[in-house]
């Protein structure tokens, strides 16, 4: 972390929280996404419904509103074999699609210039929102002007 100097403002290196104003980058945040002709009610939900490959599981995951109830479900079911090879990459096509699908997200996201973005949970996860707050810039996304979220 940089060093204070009088006159000079440091706050664009502060890390940002998932919480409050960017509460939105969690992955339990309400945004519908649709995988599979199943529509889930949050990346999580899609996020656990990846692991596992029987259907009518994944089915059921998008109907629950809990993510504890989710767990309880999952508790004794085996990830699919792959999973770990493939959970990273599956995660970033989740948050994707919450970005692509929210508008708010996505201006929220933009928003955060070039501060880093640190997840409590997982590095990775800050990482994959650096990644695709990139892509929105190189792209030129714009968030609506004057646009402010609460």
């Amino acid at each position: 972390m940089a060093k204070r100097q009088p006159g000079k403002d440091f706050s664009w290196l502060k890390p940002i929280q998932f919480t409050g104003y960017y509460q939105c980058f969690e992955n339990s945040f309400p945004v519908s996404i649709s995988v599979g002709g199943i529509a889930y009610p949050s990346v999580e939900h899609a996020f656990q419904a990846a692991k596992v490959s029987d259907a009518f599981l994944k089915h059921n995951i998008s109907k629950i509103e809990s993510l504890s109830e989710v767990s309880e479900l999952l508790k004794d079911v085996p990830v699919r074999p792959n999973w770990e090879e493939v959970k990273y990459a599956t995660l970033e096509q989740l948050m994707n699609l919450k970005f692509e699908a929210s508008r708010k997200c996505k201006d929220v996201l933009v928003s955060t210039g070039a501060r880093p973005l640190v997840s409590p949970k997982d590095a990775m996860i800050g990482k994959i929102l650096t990644k695709i707050r990139n892509e929105f810039t190189k792209r030129g996304y714009q968030q609506k002007p004057g646009q402010l979220y609460q």
